[in-house]
């Protein structure tokens, strides 16, 4: 009887043994993990855009003609209006090229805070999205596309020698509302010619834009600079330059998520975008590819689109 006992006591002991073991155990087994995201991009680990593709999509027509822009003006000099760092490591020979792009645009800026223009003057949820190096018949046509689907105004900053080219393109951004702009003739760099020769590029475009009715107060200089000589000579002309605080940076990356990082985390009120409508890296593909998602996410940000209009008018 007493052999017995302790037999059951020994069975309960080993029980309770391996009982405890799988608890213990149990307590070291890792809760199940989301998905992780790649850094900076806002998408899952396979890729998958996870980024509002839940959000309903308004489907409301928006009135293309009535931006929303605020016009209380940014004094000049304020600390909000500078071009936004590239939130995406770098090569240093790029790192040092957009710096010292940065601070000239900067100086610029501060040298003629009424002409040349980097951020919107308003402290409201507005952006706007600029395109250059069009018209073309191929990656415009599929920005037009997007835009119309959204709803959304862009501003075109058009290569004078290309427009003949393309009058259907042309004709329909004006359709849909857009705004047509100058980015001179052939995409000289201006600080590498007299002003006399860069005055005439942008005189031809503006030219070309007029037989389409469009008299434009928008020049955008190629590769965003000009020499400071040059900058009475186009404001006796009327004109107002237009940089941009955040570059998109679609020029360079050839990933569509790297485009949406540059653009949403240096998103801020009166945001000016630099993107592309023509020509680059597989036509564009990538533009065209990141630009939904920039729409969607920054609408679930609380941001409304607008055109450069305003700021001439």
């Amino acid at each position: 009887m007493k052999e017995k006992r302790i037999f059951i006591l020994s069975v309960l002991a080993l029980c309770l043994f391996f009982l405890c073991v799988f608890l213990l155990l149990s307590s070291r087994t890792p809760a199940k993990r989301p998905n992780q995201r790649n850094a900076g991009t806002g998408t899952d680990a396979d890729g998958t855009e996870d980024r509002l593709h839940n959000t309903r999509l308004d489907d409301t027509k928006a009135d293309h003609n009535k931006p929303i822009v605020s016009t209380e003006r940014i004094p000049a000099g304020d600390s909000n209006i500078h071009v936004r760092d590239i939130p995406i490591a770098l090569d240093r020979k790029m790192d040092k090229h957009l710096a010292e792009f940065r601070r000239k645009a900067k100086q610029l800026q501060q040298d003629y805070p009424d002409s040349f223009l980097i951020s919107l003057p308003t402290k409201e949820k507005t952006v706007a999205l600029t395109f250059d190096d069009g018209p073309d018949g191929s990656s415009m046509p599929k920005i037009l596309d997007i835009l119309d689907h959204y709803q959304v105004p862009g501003t075109f900053f058009f290569i004078g020698q290309q427009m003949a080219d393309f009058p259907e393109t042309i004709q329909r951004a004006q359709a849909e509302g857009h705004v047509l702009a100058n980015h001179s003739w052939s995409h000289i760099r201006p600080t590498d010619v007299k002003s006399d020769t860069l005055m005439r590029e942008v005189q031809q475009t503006q030219s070309a834009l007029a037989r389409y009715g469009t008299k434009t107060k928008l020049f955008r200089p190629p590769f965003g600079l000009v020499e400071k000589k040059q900058m009475p000579a186009l404001i006796r002309a009327g004109f107002q330059i237009v940089a941009w605080s955040i570059d998109s940076m679609d020029w360079y990356f050839d990933n569509p998520d790297d485009i949406v990082t540059c653009v949403v985390k240096n998103i801020h009120p009166g945001a000016i975008v630099l993107m592309h409508s023509s020509g680059g890296p597989a036509n564009r593909q990538a533009t065209i590819e990141s630009l939904p998602i920039i729409i969607e996410i920054l609408r679930v940000k609380g941001y409304h689109f607008v055109t450069l209009t305003d700021q001439t008018n």
